[in-house]
């Protein structure tokens, strides 16, 4: 991830604006993200090379600006939110959200009741909606999700946009997982440390939790009852979403990512 931050950092202005407006659908949701810090962190506005129909490709600016987007109606609350925003990122539609009770003045309300406001530019505002219609239904003001199976719900966690505290990376939970479930994610944790670059390369993303893997299996090898810090939850999620797609994924793990999603998604 820090390797992919400084890769990023070399990008010049043009070309780091060109990525975000015209290729971020060819980065996962985390390396545009990464994208997207860049720009705020250099305070850029967000402006695209344009080639124009003749044959000598010419340079016009096009300037975004809040404006260019349109807000939608239905709120998300703090989870969904983070569906939605993979949606959107993996369908390349430029948007950003906000919270809009939060003022300098006055306390936002508690995190698991915040509400988020989502704006779309209008280049792709019809899109945006007949895909967030394919997996939110609308009810009293809010985009709540439809019901999905447990393997989607994992696809569709986003782990760059789950912040934490140091301190709430560490808190411990009571996890019980059987011989078998952690058969299973020792397994795969050590096939991402044997083949890290042709994993991240397959699937065109960075491991957040990479340095957290020898770590874990340590902790969960010959334990049936285990205390893990939600660092650890996650890192087992990262596992078992990077492999849940394949043939020979267990069912019988379908539970075990259940209890661990409660954790975050509740």
């Amino acid at each position: 991830m820090e390797q992919l931050r400084q890769e990023i950092g070399k990008y010049t202005d043009e070309y780091l604006i060109d990525q975000y407006i015209h290729h971020r659908e060819d980065y996962t949701a985390q390396a545009a993200a990464l994208l997207g810090e860049e720009i705020k962190k250099r305070g850029l506005e967000l402006t695209s090379p344009i080639a124009t129909e003749t044959t000598e490709p010419q340079t016009r600016i096009v300037q975004l600006d809040s404006k260019d987007f349109t807000p939608f109606d239905h709120l998300f609350n703090r989870m969904d939110l983070q569906i939605a925003a993979t949606i959107l990122h993996d369908n390349g539609i430029p948007f950003y959200a906000d919270n809009p009770n939060s003022t300098a003045t006055f306390p936002i309300e508690s995190e698991a009741l915040m509400q988020f406001a989502i704006h779309v530019h209008v280049s792709a505002v019809e899109k945006a909606h007949a895909l967030l219609d394919e997996h939110f239904e609308k009810i009293d003001g809010q985009y709540q999700l439809r019901k999905m199976g447990i393997r989607e719900q994992l696809l569709a966690f986003n782990f760059h946009d789950l912040h934490m505290s140091e301190l709430e990376a560490a808190q411990t939970v009571n996890v019980t997982l059987t011989p078998e479930e952690t058969k299973v994610i020792a397994g795969y944790g050590k096939r991402i440390l044997k083949d890290v670059e042709r994993i991240e390369q397959e699937q065109d993303r960075v491991i957040f939790y990479y340095d957290s893997i020898p770590t874990l299996i340590e902790h969960i090898i010959g334990h049936d009852d285990q205390v893990l810090s939600k660092t650890d939850l996650l890192t087992i999620l990262e596992i078992l979403q990077i492999f849940c797609k394949d043939e020979e994924f267990p069912p019988t793990m379908d539970e075990p990512i259940s209890t661990l999603l409660g954790f975050f998604l509740s």
